[in-house]
């Protein structure tokens, strides 16, 4: 097998819902075993070229492996089989769940009554700036490169890429420390739109949607 056919081999592959490491698995084990064919063929007397084209047509072409494994549905990874859930729905879930998390083990240490050092609070603050600000951007960005590396139909990932954007963009936490020992503090959850969320949102868009959509168009 060439390189010309394993590359195509490779995209087909990927195209019909196989995960890229059992691809990398079964071109490395075709690569083996086409230099095994054509080490028996060369011990048999054969020229370098007549090897490999005994090789390659016991080995079967391109088209024959790519049937021969499109048959095998077991093969097929779990993003290509519910693409809907995979691309659409869990990233919109997992941002969900890491600021359910965040915030109810901040409103839980809020409301102890327990004074917490400076450098504590500092770190909160700093994590409800990865989970305002950053988060929805990497779960994004993770789906859309999953999606381009598995060449996968882009309605879904752009599904769950605009969905995580608009729980991202309009959500804000913040908190307010008690004053004084014993007091209670004040966890604020709020999920509104002005103008500065709308150009985080399209912000988002710009940066993550069309790059990704421009490698799709160039990608055969």
């Amino acid at each position: 097998m060439d390189r010309s056919d394993e590359h195509r081999l490779r995209w087909e592959l990927l195209r019909a819902g196989m995960a890229p490491r059992r691809v990398a698995r079964l071109l490395r084990e075709l690569s083996d075993h086409h230099s095994d064919l054509r080490d028996a063929a060369l011990r048999a007397g054969h020229s370098p070229w007549e090897a490999d084209v005994l090789a390659r047509c016991e080995l079967g072409d391109y088209e024959e492996i790519l049937a021969a494994v499109r048959e095998r549905r077991e093969l097929r990874s779990p993003a290509s089989r519910w693409p809907w859930a995979v691309y659409g729905l869990v990233p919109a879930l997992v941002l969900t769940g890491c600021v359910v998390a965040v915030v109810l083990m901040t409103a839980l240490a809020a409301r102890s009554g327990i004074e917490l050092p400076a450098t504590v609070r500092a770190g909160v603050g700093i994590l409800f700036g990865w989970v305002n600000l950053v988060l929805p951007v990497l779960i994004a960005a993770a789906v859309l490169v999953t999606a381009a590396m598995r060449h996968a139909p882009v309605a879904w990932p752009i599904t769950g890429t605009l969905l995580v954007i608009a729980i991202g963009a309009a959500l804000t936490i913040d908190i307010r420390w008690p004053t004084v020992a014993g007091g209670e503090g004040l966890l604020l959850v709020t999920y509104r739109y002005g103008l500065s969320e709308l150009g985080y949102a399209m912000a988002m868009l710009l940066c993550l949607i069309l790059p990704y959509l421009a490698h799709r168009r160039l990608t055969p």
